[in-house]
């Protein structure tokens, strides 16, 4: 069966007059441990990411014992920066985001245990919205899970395709994507074409 993530990408001429705030999203959005991930940050002004740099990021973990902050880089256009970080054991710590003239943002994360047999797949994007004149680059990610949507490591290479039937919109950079063996997703890109609404699909033979 296939898993469908909708991705909105809009033009913006105006940002409100609201301190911009500091936004994220983590690929995979559940994280087994020993494996590492990517947070990518980026600006919110009124809930919409907008074309703004980040300077000084400064990221923290509540407890690196359970998630490790790794190094950091910025995307070509210097709109998103990509953070790379390690969990380590099961348990749940907490990310910090702080940078100067943004308001400050913190989440929570749960590292899971792999114990479980993979029967789904999700894909996510990140950003899932995109401002016509911003970062023109974004990730797609394909994650298996157990029957209770909790993430599981392959016992095979899983090769994993993905679609979209808006290739005005974007541009898949492959149409498989491989889930290595102990791994539990994979991660392409995308590029920007027009704005408009697309949609990503991902099969898997005997997954939903």
């Amino acid at each position: 069966m296939t898993s469908i993530l909708v991705m909105s990408m809009f033009a913006s001429s105006a940002y409100g007059q609201s301190v911009p705030t500091l936004g994220y999203k983590i690929l995979p959005e559940k994280m087994l441990e020993n494996t590492e991930g990517i947070l990518q940050v980026y600006v919110l002004d009124d809930g919409k990411m907008i074309p703004k740099k980040i300077d000084q990021l400064v990221v923290t973990s509540s407890d690196s014992s359970i998630l490790q902050i790794l190094e950091s880089e910025n995307d070509p256009n210097g709109f998103v920066t990509n953070v790379h970080v390690k969990a380590v054991s099961p348990g749940t710590a907490k990310i910090a985001l702080a940078s100067h003239g943004f308001l400050s943002a913190e989440f929570t994360v749960q590292v899971y245990t792999n114990n479980n047999h993979p029967t789904q797949i999700f894909v996510k994007t990140t950003p899932s919205d995109f401002p016509i004149d911003g970062p023109k680059k974004g990730y797609v990610s394909v994650e298996i899970a157990t029957v209770d949507g909790l993430p599981t490591k392959a016992s095979a290479d899983f090769e994993v395709s993905i679609s979209t039937p808006n290739s005005d919109v974007i541009d898949l950079e492959s149409d498989k994507l491989v889930i290595k063996k102990g791994e539990y997703f994979a991660i392409g890109e995308f590029t920007i074409k027009n704005s408009g609404d697309a949609l990503i699909y991902a099969d898997v033979t005997g997954m939903k």
